[in-house]
């Protein structure tokens, strides 16, 4: 029975971290969750945040204990081949969760590539935009390609997000409401926002907003912090609206991206363990 309370165990350990990744990961491509939460608090007191910390640092409190109790258990295991009268059958055990440390690091990273493979299929920003009339937001299905719209921009009802991604390097992802032409009521709540990347300096709207802009349309897109500054202000967002952005300079894969890079390190890492296991545990 303890044998199986262990091994149910070590499989919620591993599950927990999976989870806890996934999780990270959420919240880093959403701006949301608790990486959005941290995320705020910096903005709030600093007025930007450190993205690879925001996500590193909760990553490795939250599966810390896990962690710990997998290592735990590979010492005690290790101790008991040691002392094992068996070493044959002790060396047997230790090759198969080798194997199979090996088989879930291949299956991840055959997983990767394959995520990998059809983010190839997904606009990577390359193709040309298509015009679209975005005075017909949400009253049809919204392109997944990149597109093109013509109105004008609002400098009063602008904001931004200042990211500190190195030692000093920062950027401020700026966000300003746009008014497309053919839109009748321009007292409604803003269904379009223009978002636009610059380097040091306080968000804004800056003379690049033209009234022709490209992009692709990322439905409900504000980050938490960005959407509150708006409503605290007494600006208007309807339900849904859009953000037209870049989608990081490689179209709609970003998010394809982050999924497929961490799920290849998860099996990098497996594979490395693997052999460690195998060859510390026969020579024991």
């Amino acid at each position: 029975m303890g044998g199986q309370g262990n091994r149910a165990l070590l499989a919620l350990c591993w599950i927990w971290i999976a989870i806890v990744i996934a999780y990270m990961a959420w919240g880093l491509i959403n701006q949301a969750g608790l990486f959005g939460w941290l995320a705020e608090l910096q903005l709030r007191k600093w007025g930007s945040y450190q993205e690879k910390l925001t996500v590193t640092l909760p990553t490795l409190l939250l599966t810390g204990p896990a962690a710990w109790y997998l290592r735990r258990h590979a010492l005690r295991r290790q101790a008991l081949a040691a002392a094992d009268p068996d070493p044959a059958a002790a060396a047997g055990r230790q090759r198969r969760l080798a194997g199979w440390a090996a088989i879930a690091g291949i299956s991840i990273l055959a997983a990767a590539g394959g995520i990998y493979a059809f983010s190839q299929t997904v606009p990577d920003g390359s193709e040309p935009p298509v015009p679209f009339d975005a005075a017909t937001l949400g009253a049809g299905p919204v392109p997944t390609g990149r597109v093109q719209v013509r109105g004008t921009v609002d400098p009063d009802v602008s904001t931004g997000v200042t990211e500190t991604t190195g030692s000093s390097l920062e950027y401020t992802t700026f966000y300003v409401g746009f008014r497309p032409d053919g839109e009748t009521d321009k007292e409604a709540p803003f269904r379009l926002f223009i978002e636009r990347t610059t380097g040091t300096g306080p968000p804004s709207a800056y003379q690049g907003f033209l009234p022709e802009q490209d992009g692709y349309l990322f439905r409900n897109g504000l980050p938490g912090l960005a959407l509150r500054d708006l409503q605290s202000r007494g600006i208007r967002v309807a339900e849904p609206y859009y953000v037209l952005g870049s989608g990081g300079g490689v179209g709609r894969r970003e998010t394809w991206y982050i999924v497929a890079s961490l799920a290849g390190i998860f099996g990098f890492m497996l594979l490395v363990v693997a052999p460690a296991i195998y060859f510390r545990r026969v020579r024991a």
